[in-house]
């Protein structure tokens, strides 16, 4: 009895769109289908009974997926020997066998396409045994239907400088999905309508550009143009990575960008940089490079040095420096956002020399600026019901209430802190009642 492999096929997430339109011209909006994972298994000769190890992998499988609306198209092959007829019937046990264990999961019976192709279509050449074993398998391929809107234009686009390794990386609610820029610097990416989605642009020698979008129907996105940073001495960039409010912990929102930093460096061995830490203290004005305000500008950089040199950066590369407020975005923030904005960390291309050679900014309690009460937590919405226990029923009312608004505003309440959606409650409140 030939032995049952059992084998993912590209178990890293595959991300490629399926259009069900001919082309997705500029501003048309595609009901599409988005290929977020598959896998395939394999049979003994003459086999299409599933197995307990069978069943233990699709569980499995399935159990790494947390999208809704899935839809599951299988396609079942066999060998060549025996009859077509002999093969296109077995190929159809296959087929159906998969499928009656995808219902018994849940699976809806219409969101699963069946084919049967028998031997009709051989994808590799049987020449010996391992190849007709290959041939013996059925194929599970994972859709998620969603609608999309074309975002398309250039990058650097009066740069004539090569781009090397260029891509435009779209970040949509945990799934991964990585487009070429074109060699004339041009990109078009499908963008799914109505939903928040980070797009990292990346080219070897660049930092990375970070845009947050969240576009409907009708968003003019056609011949946008987007400029990235070149890593070049005494470049300066806003890393997009930013802080909960009197603390040096990294938003939950802003992991992402730091794992970008991270890779840009990676990439560029021989650049060296200043990390720069800022906080949001207006209208007050810090003399004393003691003082805890202060200490936490300093916090804030020290703490994606630390992540830095635990990715395996070295830190003859690194330089953390605070600045307390002394270099706010917003010198005046009238809201929640622009507080955000103004807790961050910014990078600049120095030299090597320098970061060698000069100490970093430090502090003794880099502890105490990490620590966190419930109130103070990222809103997580997978948290949400543990983190609000902690709280009084007043106070999570509120929570909910600008949750629901912000939601209601195709806003991202993820961006903040539970303590900074109660305070823009507040405000909202207060502006309605003056």
């Amino acid at each position: 009895m030939e032995t049952i492999i059992l084998k993912g096929l590209l178990m890293l997430r595959i991300f490629c769109l399926i259009l069900l339109t001919n082309a997705l011209y500029a501003q048309d909006v595609a009901d599409s289908l988005l290929l977020i994972d598959s896998f395939s298994i394999k049979y003994a000769s003459n086999q299409y009974v599933i197995t307990p190890e069978m069943e233990n992998f699709i569980d499995h499988f399935l159990d790494s997926q947390n999208e809704q609306g899935l839809e599951f198209h299988i396609t079942s092959y066999t060998d060549s020997d025996g009859s077509s007829a002999y093969n296109d019937a077995l190929s159809m046990r296959r087929c159906k066998g998969i499928a009656e264990y995808l219902i018994t999961l849940g699976v809806d019976s219409l969101k699963i396409k069946r084919e049967a192709l028998g031997e009709r279509t051989l994808v590799d050449t049987e020449i010996n045994e391992t190849q007709k074993a290959y041939n013996r398998r059925t194929d599970v391929k994972i859709f998620q239907r969603d609608r999309f809107i074309n975002f398309s234009g250039k990058v650097n686009g009066n740069d004539s400088t090569e781009l090397l390794n260029a891509k435009v990386v779209v970040l949509d609610n945990g799934l991964k999905r990585t487009y070429d820029i074109q060699d004339d610097r041009s990109f078009s990416v499908p963008v799914p309508i109505g939903r928040l989605i980070k797009m990292h642009i990346k080219s070897d020698g660049y930092f990375t550009n970070v845009m947050k979008l969240r576009l409907n129907e009708n968003s003019n996105v056609t011949h946008v143009e987007i400029k990235t940073e070149p890593m070049v001495l005494g470049a300066k960039v806003d890393a997009m990575i930013n802080f909960v409010g009197d603390k040096s912990r990294v938003l939950g929102s802003s992991i992402d960008e730091m794992e970008a930093l991270y890779f840009d460096l990676e990439r560029a061995p021989n650049v060296c940089v200043e990390l720069m830490g800022h906080i949001n203290l207006p209208k007050q004005k810090l003399e004393d490079r003691n003082n805890r305000h202060f200490e936490l500008s300093i916090a804030r950089a020290t703490e994606i040095r630390h992540f830095l040199l635990d990715r395996g950066i070295s830190e003859d590369r690194l330089l953390s420096r605070g600045y307390g407020n002394s270099q706010m975005i917003y010198p005046d923030p009238k809201t929640p956002l622009e507080q955000i904005k103004n807790r961050r960390v910014e990078v600049e291309v120095i030299e090597c020399d320098i970061a060698r050679n000069e100490e970093n900014d430090m502090i003794d309690n880099l502890e105490s600026f990490r620590m966190a009460s419930p109130i103070e937590r990222d809103f997580i919405k997978e948290n949400l019901e543990r983190d609000l226990k902690e709280l009084n029923p007043k106070v999570i009312k509120n929570i909910l209430a600008q949750v629901k608004y912000l939601e209601g505003n195709d806003e991202d309440p993820s961006a903040f802190t539970y303590k900074e959606l109660l305070q823009a409650y507040a405000m909202r409140m207060k502006s309605k009642n003056p």
